[in-house]
């Protein structure tokens, strides 16, 4: 912080979006389970899978678009699941 408020920085904004995809996971999974739709819910099962992206705790991918289509996926999802 500064006399002007919060500094932005790299580091908060990964945080930011740490607690944005955990968010995005959560609703993912309560409006996945109430929704009555079969093919939207294995659809969102599908989505919530992230193997290919981080196969286990020291391995994932570097690719920028591949976490932003993932992203934009679930985004997606969430909102047809309405």
């Amino acid at each position: 912080p500064s006399s002007a408020g919060p500094v932005n920085s790299i580091r908060w904004e990964n945080i930011r979006d740490g607690i944005e995809d955990y968010d995005y996971f959560i609703l993912l999974r309560q409006r996945g389970d109430a929704t009555k739709n079969a093919a939207l819910k294995q659809k969102a099962q599908q989505a919530g899978n992230l193997q290919a992206l981080v196969p286990n705790l020291v391995a994932f991918t570097r690719d920028a678009r591949a976490l932003e289509a993932k992203r934009a996926e679930i985004a997606g999802l969430i909102a047809q699941m309405k």
